[in-house]
């Protein structure tokens, strides 16, 4: 069981997956090996993932020993919406609860440590081991999804106890730019805690950095969670509840620390997407010259149905990891229309079109209709900025929007 043994049963997507949570460098000396094989000698496997399905079709890795974290896993604390998802994680919790996984699903997937390191001191080398400590949970197991590989890609996990009950949900950064979200959520999960009344979010365990990685472990769901699918229009309490746990201002847009983070963000990443940036630039100063007063506050970053929840006690949002505490007011609303439309349809168009059809419903928010259109824009130019970013950082650029975009950028607001 060599580190190129993953390499050899399995594809890409879990390939990258293990070397990012437990073989973080290409170290010849770091104690720690990942395969599909038997252990080799002087190691002791520590963790034992059945992959479901198949090597060939990695979806999954659950924990082969801890039957009843699988069972809770997929029948009690997961977010899926989709009735065809749900009826396979329930079918997959009972088959473990039952004890058939292990006969239905045998591809492994073994985490080995040399022998020479102390059990005390793996928590060193050992990611999981290592949030046991943090969250004070001795034996904690993490059910990880196998997510198609990109540069910006975040290792999750779910933590579970081995009698099924969950103590965290993990977002792992490994590259600058996935450190940077991980960070901004950890934030932002902090600021809001308690302060989003009828607005519940999860509560922030644990944070801070494992050898190169960073890390933020957010409360468990409640279980049992539902779709949430109110508009923001629908909810206005609750949006100005969101907007107002930020830092409130009004002022210029031109005068205001926004437009001074957003030049920074161009001009970080510059270097890489010279026109991209360039053509953003001058759109931010076509914008900027409007002399209205603008008011600020917090924006989720992605308040989109499968980020939205309900439950007994209220509902829930999760995934911070793009909030902001000084945006104008109105980027959320904007963006469940203009999300949804990309995700359905891929076209921008249609998406800008849904944003811009979204947008008399601003007044909700307290936005003057007369500056609705203008909103838009901004919220737009907030998107591509974030895009250009991703792609400086390596992720590539997502082809529903570019290279589209640019000409979306030259053309509008002039």
């Amino acid at each position: 069981m060599t580190p190129e043994g993953v390499v050899d049963r399995t594809g890409n997507d879990l390939r990258r997956l293990a070397e990012r949570v437990w073989t973080p460098f290409d170290d010849d000396d770091w104690p720690v090996v990942v395969g599909t094989g038997d252990c080799p000698g002087g190691f002791s496997v520590v963790e034992e993932y059945a992959v479901v399905p198949s090597l060939a079709r990695p979806k999954f890795l659950v924990p082969v020993a801890a039957p009843r974290a699988i069972w809770s896993a997929f029948t009690r604390y997961h977010t899926t919406s989709s009735t065809r998802a749900r009826a396979l994680g329930a079918a997959l919790g009972a088959g473990f609860g039952a004890h058939l996984g292990p006969a239905v699903f045998r591809d492994r997937l073994r985490v080995a440590i040399d022998q020479r390191i102390p059990a005390a001191e793996r928590a060193g080398w050992l990611l999981i081991s290592h949030l046991g400590v943090e969250l004070e949970a001795a034996d904690l197991v993490a059910v990880l999804p196998v997510r198609r590989v990109t540069p910006n890609a975040k290792p999750t996990m779910r933590l579970f106890d081995r009698a099924g009950t969950p103590r965290g949900y993990v977002k792992v950064g490994w590259s600058e730019a996935t450190r940077e979200v991980v960070r901004t959520e950890a934030q932002a999960l902090s600021a809001v805690a308690g302060r989003l009344a009828p607005l519940r979010t999860p509560a922030l365990l644990a944070s801070g950095r494992w050898h190169t990685h960073e890390y933020a472990v957010a409360e468990p769901l409640p279980a049992w969670v539902r779709a949430w699918p109110k508009a923001p229009a629908l909810v206005p309490q609750v949006m100005r509840a969101v907007i107002g746990s930020g830092t409130p201002s009004r002022g210029r847009l031109a005068q205001s620390s926004y437009v001074q983070r957003v030049r920074r963000d161009l001009d970080r990443a510059g270097s890489d997407q010279p026109e991209a940036t360039g053509v953003l630039g001058q759109w931010l100063d076509r914008l900027a010259g409007d002399d209205a007063e603008v008011e600020f506050g917090r924006w989720h970053g992605d308040w989109v149905p499968w980020n939205l929840g309900a439950t007994p006690d209220g509902p829930v949002a999760w995934d911070w990891e793009y909030s902001d505490p000084d945006v104008p007011v109105g980027f959320d609303l904007l963006h469940w229309s203009f999300q949804q439309e990309l995700a359905s349809s891929g076209r921008l168009g249609a998406a800008i079109r849904a944003a811009e059809q979204a947008a008399p419903q601003l007044v909700t928010q307290g936005v003057a209709a007369e500056a609705a259109q203008r909103r838009v824009s901004l919220y737009l130019l907030e998107m591509f900025t974030r895009s250009a970013r991703l792609a400086a950082a390596g992720a590539g650029w997502n082809p529903r929007l570019h290279p589209e975009l640019l000409d979306v950028a030259a053309r509008r607001d002039r």
